[in-house]
């Protein structure tokens, strides 16, 4: 009889090995979906028994996932594409590529905060949880992040202290993590087991993964999957990986975003007043320079600011969306939030019913969100084509531009 720690390793190896093999020559999508499948067996999500591999390197593979996940997820979007998937024994039936991912690593940590796995890490992984946090603190450094951690300790005071490390040491632990982990992971309990259930040869090739995964995720792809979710739109997930990653470190964009939010939505009746945020939010928007003497902010100017302060492909897409979102609103005289729950496509078509009082509010729309450019067509050719002529360009990141010419 096989056992479940025995088949999880078998049934995890083999497709993150085939992963390891086909990653440079199949597209995105697939190796998305053979990962995917990886994880649920390593995680024992399958079969609904204890993880068989290291919590760290785990994390580290649904990194890679959720990096897959927003490539193939811009890929299909891009090319103006339907993202549904058909069905796969990894992710089944849902609407878009990442939402999928997000109903399967939910199901994922649903399966790993059971007690029976909670009782399981307490004994077999404490001794992993010096160089798993030793790991995660690697995630505050990386080549674009760096320069701006003078100003996030500042604005997190204390909170960031635990992490701030030397150069040097951070290079030695990088160096020596691959190591080191291993050495952990085959003294723990479920390293214990897992030489006791497998044959010398399966043993060897889950020893050689270890190693193999550590090189193939930096804490450049950790951060830069967060922020990739959350460029996308994919806010909750975005939080819900970097509480994962690294829980004592926020990147200062996810903060953006959210004042980003708050603002759209306490910015329906006009001006606001400063004094309605908390310390961070006001914090920011008082480093905008953009209140007036009686502590009154513009909610499009200020928007606007947290946009330029966002970096390219780091939250700032996501922040011109929701600005367009707050102008659709105001127009079809929606509360944001409403507006905001709605698909782009929907807000278009809402938009297509105020025909010329509408054209700079549906342009920006379009501008800023991805859609199947035969569905701008067909709502163009109700409402708009009656009384403007519309030409569809590419803009950047394969954008669909409309340029409306009286």
């Amino acid at each position: 009889m096989v056992m479940p720690i025995q088949l999880c390793v078998q049934a995890g190896l083999f497709f993150l090995k085939h992963a390891e093999a086909l990653g440079k020559e199949i597209p995105a999508r697939e190796l998305h979906e053979i990962l995917l499948l990886s994880l649920q067996w390593l995680t024992g999500t399958i079969t609904k028994s204890s993880p068989v591999y290291p919590l760290h390197l785990l994390r580290e593979i649904e990194t890679r996932v959720w990096l897959l996940a927003v490539e193939s997820e811009t890929h299909s979007k891009a090319d103006g594409e339907s993202s549904v998937v058909s069905q796969s024994p990894a992710i089944g039936n849902s609407t878009s590529i990442i939402e999928q991912t997000a109903d399967v690593i939910t199901k994922i940590d649903s399966s790993m905060s059971l007690p029976s796995m909670k009782a399981a890490e307490r004994n077999g992984m404490r001794d992993n949880n010096l160089s798993h946090h030793q790991h995660l603190q690697l995630f505050e450094y990386n080549s674009e992040a760096t320069t701006t951690n003078n100003a996030r300790a500042k604005r997190r005071g204390k909170t960031n202290l635990p992490l701030r490390r030397g150069v040097t040491d951070n290079v030695e632990s990088s160096t020596n993590d691959s190591d080191d982990n291993s050495k952990v992971f085959f003294r723990s309990k479920i390293g214990e087991q897992a030489r006791n259930l497998l044959s010398e040869e399966e043993f060897a090739k889950m020893e050689a993964s270890l190693s193999g995964w550590e090189q193939h995720v930096r804490p450049a792809d950790m951060e830069k999957a967060v922020l990739s979710l959350l460029e996308f739109g994919q806010i909750t997930a975005a939080k819900q990986l970097q509480q994962k990653l690294s829980p004592s470190y926020v990147p200062e964009e996810l903060v953006l975003v959210d004042v980003a939010l708050r603002v759209a939505n306490n910015g329906g009746d006009g001006e606001i007043n400063l004094l309605s945020f908390d310390t961070e939010a006001l914090s920011i928007l008082q480093s905008l320079q953009i209140a007036s003497g009686s502590n009154m902010i513009d909610p499009s100017q200020a928007m606007e600011k947290l946009a330029v302060k966002c970096g390219e492909g780091r939250g700032r897409a996501l922040i011109r969306r929701i600005i367009a979102v707050v102008q659709t609103a105001k127009i079809l005289g929606l509360p944001f939030s409403e507006a905001f729950e709605k698909q782009p496509i929907e807000l278009l078509q809402l938009l297509s019913l105020k025909a010329q009082d509408s054209f700079d509010e549906a342009k920006f729309l379009v501008e800023t969100h991805i859609m199947p450019a035969s569905s701008i067509a067909r709502i163009l050719a109700d409402s708009f084509l009656k009384v403007c002529s519309v030409h569809f360009v590419f803009g950047e990141e394969n954008t669909y531009y409309v340029t409306y010419l009286d």
